[in-house]
C-alpha cells in the first residue's frame, strides 16, 4: 500500500516492486497527504505487466458511483484484468468537514455504499443500468466501458462492524478486515477476527455464495518491524498502547520479529482464520524496507 509515488525514479521503483514478488500495489483514497488514487493506479498500470493495481479504498461519498464504475472499468482495461476495485463507506469525519460534506451516521453511509456497489457492478456487465434507491437514481446508464473483454474487476470491500462486513459478504471478492472504534487493539484479537469473518460468511451463505470464492485481506496496522532483536520494539509498543508485551505478541495488529518468525506468523494466521492477503503500509521514500519485506515474500512462497 503506497500513499504516493515521489521522485523521478518512481517508475523504476514500481517495476522493482513487481520483480520482488509483491502481488498488488494498493493506493488509498484520501483528499490529503497523497496523490490522486485513479491517476496513480493508471500510472502504475502502464509501467507494469503482472502487478495487480487497486484502490484501498475509494470513499463512495467523494465519488459518484457512475464515475467510479467508468474509472474502474478503464483501469481494468488498461491493466488487462489486473485491477482490484476497493470501495468503502468512509470513516474520517475530519476529511468530510474539510471537504464541506455531511458526515452521516454509519448506517446511512453503509446504506449508500450498498446502493453504489449495485450500480457499479451492474455497469460493468450490463449494456444499460437502471436503479432507484434511497440515495441514487440511475436511468438508462450505458455500460461503464465499451470494451470489457478482461471481465469485471475484483471488488475489495473493507469493514469492521457487522453491517459493513455483511454487505461485503454479499458483494465483495476480497474482504479487508479492519479495526473498529478508538481502541482498535481490542477489535482485532484472534477471537474478534474469527467473529468478523463469521459475519461475512453468514451473509454470503444467505445468498448462496461459494465461501471458497472469498479472499480475506488484512493490513498490518499500525505496522510491523523485521528485527533479530524484538524486545525493545515490543516493549515500546506495549508502552504506547497500554498493553503487556505478551498481548502485543498475540495481537494481529502488530508483528515484531525476524524473517523466520514472520513466516510462522503468516502461516499460523492462515490456518486459524484463512487470511492470506496482507497489505503492508509503505512509502517509496523508505524503499529499503520495501525491498527487505520483498525478500520475505520470496521466502514465503504461496500459502
Amino acid at each position: 500500500m503506497l500513499w504516493s509515488l515521489p521522485g523521478d525514479d518512481w517508475a523504476d521503483k514500481v517495476k522493482r516492486i513487481e520483480e520482488l514478488g509483491y502481488s498488488s500495489l494498493l493506493i488509498p483514497d484520501h483528499p490529503n497527504l497523497q496523490w490522486d488514487s485513479v491517476a496513480t493506479q493508471t500510472a502504475i498500470a502502464v509501467v507494469t505487466e503482472k502487478l495487480n493495481v487497486g484502490s484501498y479504498v475509494f470513499n463512495i461519498d467523494f465519488h459518484h458511483p457512475v464515475m467510479l464504475a467508468k474509472a474502474s472499468a478503464t483501469i481494468q482495461n488498461i491493466t488487462r484484468g489486473r485491477h482490484e476495485f476497493g470501495i468503502g463507506a468512509g470513516w474520517s469525519k475530519v476529511e468530510y468537514e474539510q471537504a464541506g460534506l455531511l458526515f452521516d451516521k454509519p448506517g446511512i453511509r453503509i446504506s449508500r455504499l450498498g446502493e453504489a456497489i449495485q450500480i457499479i457492478q451492474s455497469m460493468w456487465v450490463n449494456e444499460r443500468t437502471n436503479f432507484e434507491g434511497a440515495h441514487f437514481k440511475i436511468s438508462n446508464q450505458p455500460q461503464a466501458a465499451s470494451d470489457m473483454n478482461w471481465g469485471q474487476p475484483k471488488t475489495l470491500m473493507g469493514g469492521g462492524g457487522k453491517k459493513s462486513l455483511s454487505l461485503a459478504g454479499r458483494y465483495a471478492d476480497i474482504i479487508s478486515i479492519i479495526p473498529q472504534g478508538v481502541n482498535f487493539t481490542e477489535h482485532l484479537t484472534p477471537k474478534r477476527l474469527k467473529e468478523k469473518i463469521s459475519w461475512v460468511q453468514s451473509a454470503a451463505e444467505k445468498i448462496g455464495r461459494d465461501l471458497e470464492e472469498i479472499e480475506y485481506n488484512f493490513t498490518y496496522f499500525p505496522g510491523m518491524a523485521i528485527t533479530d532483536d524484538p524486545e525493545p520494539t515490543l516493549k515500546q509498543i506495549a508502552k504506547d498502547y497500554g498493553l503487556t508485551v505478551e498481548e502485543v505478541k498475540q495481537n494481529p495488529n502488530f508483528f515484531v520479529g525476524n524473517l523466520s518468525e514472520f513466516r510462522e506468523d503468516i502461516e499460523e494466521r492462515y490456518k486459524t482464520t484463512g487470511i492470506n492477503y496482507y497489505a503492508i503500509p509503505g512509502f517509496l521514500s523508505n524503499f529499503e524496507e520495501i525491498e527487505e519485506i520483498g525478500s520475505i515474500i520470496k521466502k514465503l512462497g504461496n500459502l
